[in-house]
């Protein structure tokens, strides 16, 4: 029985000294909750922010990882061109938001291919360039004298949007 006591009388002290912790009157439940909620919010905001952190530093990991190229979103394979003419290569990709790449191929005079990206841009009479980019395709100019780009290969690879 006086252990009984003793444990009363020492858990009574406890709450005495919390009363007079939080300004000599009990706290009661609602200011409890209500000093939870407070922590509760501030934590959500903590976490929102770190999230907002998480987030960009995602961009710039998307970023990194698209200059680094990989496996292009598209690849044409090569394909014939004519002089003075055009292909359209339907994409797909459903953005404009794209690093496009174009390289030429001719056979030589040795039956080997030559591959490069000469006159790439076009001039007034050769080299290729591409034009009317568009959510699911892109066209791609011959010019009427080239003699270099008898077939071409278009690659894209989508940028990452922040």
């Amino acid at each position: 029985m006086v252990s009984i006591a003793v444990i009363f009388f020492l858990v009574g002290t406890m709450f005495s000294m919390n009363y007079f912790v939080v300004g000599g009157k009990p706290p009661s439940v609602w200011d409890a909750i209500a000093d939870l909620q407070t922590k509760v919010n501030s934590l959500n905001n903590t976490v929102i922010e770190q999230q907002a952190q998480i987030s960009e530093l995602q961009n710039q990991l998307d970023v990194l990882n698209a200059t680094k190229l990989g496996t292009p979103d598209y690849d044409s394979g090569w394909t014939p061109i004519a002089q003075n003419s055009y292909n359209t290569f339907m994409h797909g990709l459903g953005t404009t938001e794209v690093l496009v790449y174009v390289i030429g191929r001719l056979v030589d005079y040795n039956s080997q291919y030559n591959i490069h990206q000469r006159n790439y841009g076009g001039n007034l009479e050769a080299g290729v360039y591409w034009n009317k980019l568009t959510e699911n395709g892109i066209e791609v100019v011959r010019n009427s004298n080239d003699g270099t780009w008898s077939e071409v290969r278009v690659m894209l690879w989508k940028i990452p949007q922040p």
